[in-house]
């Protein structure tokens, strides 16, 4: 059984259904097949939550998953640069380790992930050699490799949204509606 999951790295609720999933998803036969997506204006990245939506509903549920997050939400990037090195760190074997150390510097650290310097000081602590990385990014290659990744979105209006056979979970998934996907059955929309 595979489950396509549609994500940003400027998304919090995106890094916030990582965690959820690594908790409640056990089953060895799930695979989880993390895909790029962009929304919006990638100069200036998601729109950033509300303050009143960062407190009660980011840190909430960040503080229940383990995971300690500031009391503000860090300033508007783009995630263009970083799926991009997603694209490349799944060609060296560490997309999961690259996800967590990006995530980590931009909702914990507050680094600018939409420059390279700081991306890719995250993709070094991540295993990845940090010069091969940044002519990675910045190559054609992964430059079409991302817009190809695109393309299986195309419909998609919500990060994250997770989808397994014909049914779709948009936003945070609850524990819930994840053990009805993985069962096979319809879950509740998010």
């Amino acid at each position: 059984m595979v489950i396509r999951i549609w994500f940003n790295y400027v998304s919090a609720f995106s890094m916030l259904t990582r965690r959820l999933l690594e908790s409640a998803l056990a089953d060895p036969a799930v695979e989880v097949r993390w895909l790029p997506h962009e929304g919006g204006d990638q100069r200036l990245g998601a729109p950033l939550p509300s303050a009143l939506v960062w407190e009660f509903g980011v840190r909430r549920l960040a503080w229940r998953l383990g995971l300690e997050i500031g009391r503000s939400a860090p300033p508007p990037t783009g995630g263009r640069l970083a799926l991009r090195g997603y694209q490349y760190a799944c060609d060296q074997g560490l997309g999961e380790e690259y996800s967590e150390h990006v995530y980590a510097a931009y909702f914990l650290e507050k680094h600018d992930i939409g420059q390279l310097g700081p991306l890719a000081r995250a993709a070094g602590r991540a295993g990845l050699e940090p010069e091969a990385f940044r002519r990675a990014v910045t190559s054609q290659h992964y430059a079409q490799r991302h817009r190809a990744a695109l393309r299986e979105g195309r419909n998609i209006t919500v990060v994250p949204t997770l989808a397994c056979g014909g049914h779709w979970i948009e936003g945070v998934p609850t524990v819930a509606q994840i053990e009805r996907l993985t069962a096979g059955a319809a879950p509740l929309r998010a």
